[in-house]
C-alpha cells in the first residue's frame, strides 16, 4: 500500500490507481495536526516469497525467508521510515511467525536508526518487548501496570470488510469497554473495515456518533487520564473456575469503574443505584466537591467507617455511563490497601 522499490508489488506499480495513499494520508494528518502511525507485518507477506505467508501456493514462493528479510522487510521498513516526512511516529508490528532474534535484531536497528523516538509495539518477535502490549480481542483483567498497552478490538468480528458479519458489538458495549481499558491505563484501538470502495459501514459510523456524543459530555474521564486508584471494582478471580490456560477465571463486575487525574477522580457508573446512594468504600482522601459531568451541580457527599457515601439523581443522566468527579485534596487518591486490586 506505497510506493516500493523493494518488491514491484505495491499499488503504485501494480494496481490501476498508481499512487501512494500514504503520502496522501501523511499530507492530510499534517494538515490537521493528527500524528501518523504505519502498520507493517514483517514476515506475513502473501505475494514475496520467503516470508511466512501461511501455505505456498506458488513454486515462486520458495525463497529462503534470511533473504527476504535482507532484501524486501528491512528495505521496506527504511523506505516507509524515510519518505514521509515527520511520520511514522508509531509502527506496528504484525505476526511475527518464523521471527528469530537475528531477524527481528534487523528490523529493529533499521527502525531505530532512522527513527530514534518511535513507538513501536511487541510484535516485532524475536525476543523485542516494544514499547506498548497489545492484547487482541481481550481486555486484561488487571491491565499491565508499569507497561503501556492497549487492547485493539474489532467492531465486529473481522478486521477486514465482509458483508455477511453484522455480530456488531452495540454502543453500550463500546462505551463500557472504553471504561474498562481507560480505568486500566490503557488504549481502546477500535478498528474500522472499510469496504473496497473506502466507505465505512453505516453501523460502523452508527457507533462512532454515539461514542462521540458520550465522549462530548465525558471525555474529561477518559482523555489523558490515569488508571483507578481501588481495583476490586473489576471484578475477581474465580476460586473454582479456570481459564483456558489453567490459570483461575476472572469474573468481570460491570457496576462502575474509576479514572483519575491529579486531584480528581472520576466514577463511570453503569449500574445506577435503585436508593439514590452510591457507597465508594476504600476512599481516604478528603472530598472537596463531587458533580455528575453532566449537568456540573454538587451532590451531597458524607465521609463513613469506611469511604464515601455520596447521595445520586432518581435517574441516570445517562443510560449506559454516567460520570461523577470527585475532586479530592491532594495530587494523588488515598486509598485504603483492602481494595487496591482484584482479589486473586
Amino acid at each position: 500500500m506505497f510506493d516500493s522499490k523493494a518488491s514491484r508489488w505495491n499499488i503504485v506499480q501494480a494496481s490501476p490507481y498508481g499512487r501512494d495513499p500514504l503520502k496522501d494520508l501523511a499530507a492530510a494528518c499534517r494538515k490537521y495536526g493528527i500524528k501518523l502511525g504505519f502498520y507493517y507485518s514483517q514476515a506475513q507477506d502473501w505475494n514475496n516469497g520467503g516470508s511466512a505467508s501461511g501455505g505456498k501456493w506458488d513454486a515462486a514462493q520458495e525463497r529462503d525467508m534470511d533473504d527476504y528479510i535482507d532484501k524486501v522487510a528491512v528495505p521496506q521498513v527504511k523506505e516507509i521510515c524515510t519518505n514521509y516526512g515527520e511520520f511514522p511516529a508509531v509502527l506496528w508490528w504484525d505476526t511475527p511467525t518464523g521471527m528469530n532474534e537475528e531477524r527481528a535484531r534487523k528490523l529493529y536497528d533499521a527502525l531505530h536508526a532512522l527513527r530514534p523516538n518511535i513507538i513501536a509495539n511487541n510484535r516485532l518477535g524475536g525476543g523485542f518487548r516494544g514499547d506498548t502490549e497489545t492484547p487482541e480481542q481481550v481486555i486484561p483483567p488487571q491491565g499491565y501496570p508499569g507497561r503501556d498497552w492497549e487492547t485493539c478490538m474489532t467492531m465486529n468480528d473481522t478486521w477486514g470488510y465482509k458483508k455477511d458479519d453484522n455480530n456488531w458489538k452495540s454502543t453500550e458495549t463500546l462505551i463500557r469497554n472504553l471504561c474498562d481499558i481507560a480505568s486500566k491505563g490503557g488504549n481502546y484501538l477500535l478498528n474500522v473495515g472499510p469496504t473496497s470502495e473506502g466507505l465505512i459501514p453505516q453501523p460502523s459510523l452508527d457507533r462512532l456518533a454515539e461514542i462521540g456524543e458520550w465522549m462530548k459530555v465525558n471525555g474529561e474521564a477518559i482523555y489523558g487520564t490515569g488508571p483507578t486508584p481501588f481495583g476490586a471494582e473489576a471484578g475477581k478471580f474465580s476460586e473454582t473456575e479456570k481459564d483456558r490456560t489453567g490459570k483461575p477465571r476472572f469474573i468481570a463486575s460491570w457496576e462502575w469503574r474509576a479514572t483519575t487525574r491529579p486531584g480528581k477522580i472520576y466514577l463511570e457508573i453503569f449500574k445506577w443505584p435503585a436508593n439514590g446512594q452510591f457507597e465508594l468504600p476504600g476512599l481516604q482522601s478528603e472530598v472537596k466537591k463531587a458533580y455528575l459531568l453532566a449537568d456540573r451541580k454538587a451532590l451531597k457527599v458524607r465521609k463513613t467507617a469506611t469511604g464515601i457515601t455520596f447521595a445520586l439523581p432518581e435517574r441516570a443522566p445517562d443510560a449506559v455511563a454516567s460520570v461523577v468527579c470527585l475532586e479530592i485534596a491532594g495530587a494523588a487518591a488515598r486509598v485504603a490497601p483492602a481494595v487496591n486490586s482484584p482479589a486473586r
